[in-house]
């Protein structure tokens, strides 16, 4: 999600988790993306790291470190977005064959990194209910597939482990 949305969750949740012994690093509000990395590949387990997927395709870790990716909602482009909107107008449809391309891309760069950063059972959670509820969300589904050794299917979140 957002940078807001996962500031307050961070806000939200951080006393709770800290006595039940889980550390919570926060993109914005727990230094910069290198102290971030340090602090979360030198925290015990468990560790919880939120940031935005735009700012995860960047992060270095250790191979091994990480067994769990959850993403919240899909990684569309802001629809206002400058530049992109601009780029958007060339298209006769350019929900499909514009932004989903990008969604593709963005999803793809982000299970690589992931795929860098995962243990042997890591597991990736797909929790927008848009994969379901959208005529495009199949779509997605389908291409995430093809990225996943096996998929648990439940009403709340998509779950894929990684080839």
């Amino acid at each position: 999600g957002s940078r807001k949305t996962i500031e307050d969750a961070f806000v939200r949740h951080t006393e709770a988790l800290e006595e039940k012994n889980v550390t919570l690093i926060c993109q914005n509000l727990s230094g910069g993306q290198e102290r971030m990395q340090a602090e979360f590949t030198a925290a015990e387990s468990p560790t919880l790291w939120l940031l935005t997927p735009w700012t995860y395709e960047g992060v270095e870790l250790p191979a091994g470190i990480v067994d769990n990716l959850i993403i919240f909602s899909l990684p569309f482009d802001h629809p206002n977005h400058a530049v992109l909107s601009r780029r958007a107008l060339h298209y006769r449809d350019a929900f499909g064959e514009y932004s989903m391309p990008r969604l593709k891309a963005r999803l793809f760069r982000i299970l690589r990194t992931f795929a860098r950063h995962a243990t042997g059972d890591a597991r990736v959670q797909v929790c927008d209910d848009r994969l379901r509820t959208k005529k495009y969300g199949k779509e997605v589904r389908s291409y995430l597939e093809q990225f996943a050794a096996n998929i648990e299917t439940d009403t709340a979140t998509e779950q894929m482990k990684l080839l």
